[in-house]
């Protein structure tokens, strides 16, 4: 089968595993032949060019600037995307008929593509659907009900339109889609949950790696890892730790983010002993970090009108980490970590007496952690792998047939 994949983004650095490089992977070791276009952006200053790697025919095409830029710029490239896309393909794949497009938002504006790839090939449409643009960007207070958000409004029903088949998170999200889009047709959405490649639990010498970054044998670490914005209210998780008098517990943060030096200037002015935030971990020792930690943090601010599933989860649960959850009303991800995999408790973002109610079950019942631990790799291994995602597809796609 011929494959053209849409993507944001797709690194060059063959050890820059992203969940989307995984799956094109998957895709090529099970026979099909994959061509992905992505972006390359104009700061770069290099032309639009095709490339061959590990597999999979990459075609870089040259747009305006869309990441760590300014909002006017952005959009404009976003809008763009869909028009270059398409010009590009028409040169440099116009011999090659594909069966099927996957792609994934957002962004939503590849639809002149899809449109064009329908109509030349007869191929089928598979949408990844992860953020739910504009209504998240309304969320975040990006943008208003306005001129702006109907306009992309129009453009996410056309999305949802061209596309076959649409592969959400959860059932929330289904459900969310349905409701704010009644036209979309109902068989079309089915769960394609976020994935990894499988890789056997990891063993480390937990006492070990916590003396090199300054643990005791006995803490309790409880960590975050991942992207430190607004989104993720990690200030409440600061208060939380605030109120703790367990002088074992510890909360970790790692990763980065514009909110990051907010939180260690707050860590450092309000000494809140019991938290670190760490500039930079290497690569290579990040997930030996995070395996020596007891429990995942899972932060979501309580202002979301759309169910999110943090991806942060599936790193966790390979490692076999429970998960304490602070989230919106209106996701079901708590749902998902407590009763669908039992491995991890919620609680709604803001309110610190259940929070602190849900670690204290988790620090002092040993036995509910490693029920919890083994929960959370079989959960992964059953339902979160890469080709768990490709099966999922494939047999959508084979249904539609």
């Amino acid at each position: 089968m011929n494959i053209l994949s849409l993507f944001i983004t797709y690194p060059s650095k063959a050890d820059n595993h992203t969940m989307f490089k995984q799956l094109t992977s998957k895709l090529v070791d099970e026979g099909h032949n994959v061509y992905v276009v992505t972006l390359q952006e104009r700061k770069y200053n290099e032309p639009t060019k095709l490339f061959e790697e590990n597999g999979v025919n990459v075609l870089r095409v040259k747009t305006g600037n869309f990441f760590d830029t300014n909002f006017i710029e952005k959009g404009i490239t976003m809008l763009l995307l869909g028009y270059l896309f398409k010009r590009a393909v028409k040169k440099y794949f116009s011999d090659i008929k594909f069966d099927l497009l996957i792609h994934s938002s957002p962004p939503i504006t590849y639809t002149p593509l899809i449109k064009y790839i329908k109509k030349r090939d007869n191929a089928e449409s598979y949408l990844i659907l992860r953020d739910i643009f504009p209504d998240n960007a309304v969320d975040l207070g990006m943008i208003n009900k306005g001129l702006i958000y109907k306009v992309f409004k129009w453009m996410e029903k056309k999305l949802y339109s061209y596309s076959d088949h649409i592969g959400c998170m959860s059932d929330a999200n289904i459900d969310y889609v349905l409701k704010h889009n009644p036209e979309v047709d109902k068989d079309k959405m089915h769960i394609l949950r976020n994935w990894s490649d499988y890789k056997e639990k990891i063993e480390v010498d937990k006492e070990d790696i916590r003396e090199k970054y300054g643990y005791r044998p006995d803490d309790f670490i409880a960590v975050f890892g991942g992207n430190m914005g607004k989104a993720q209210g990690l200030g409440f998780i600061l208060d939380v730790a605030k109120e703790i008098k367990n002088n074992e517990i510890k909360f970790l943060f790692v990763g980065r983010g514009i909110d990051k030096e907010n939180l260690k200037n707050r860590v450092e002015n309000e000494k809140i002993d019991n938290v670190r935030v760490f500039d930079y971990v290497p690569k290579s020792e990040y997930e030996k970090l995070i395996a020596a930690c007891d429990l995942g943090i899972v932060s979501l601010l309580n202002q979301y009108t759309i169910p999110n599933i943090p991806s942060k989860t599936v790193d966790f649960f390979k490692l076999g980490l429970p998960i304490i959850a602070s989230i919106d009303e209106n996701t079901d991800y708590g749902d998902i970590i407590e009763n669908q995999a039992q491995a991890g408790l919620y609680s709604i973002h803001g309110d610190k007496k259940e929070y602190i109610s849900n670690l204290n079950k988790i620090v002092n019942n040993k036995d509910l952690r490693e029920e919890m631990s083994r929960n959370a790799r079989n959960y992964y291994e059953e339902y979160l792998t890469t080709k768990t995602a490709v099966d999922t597809i494939m047999n959508q796609v084979s249904l539609g047939e």
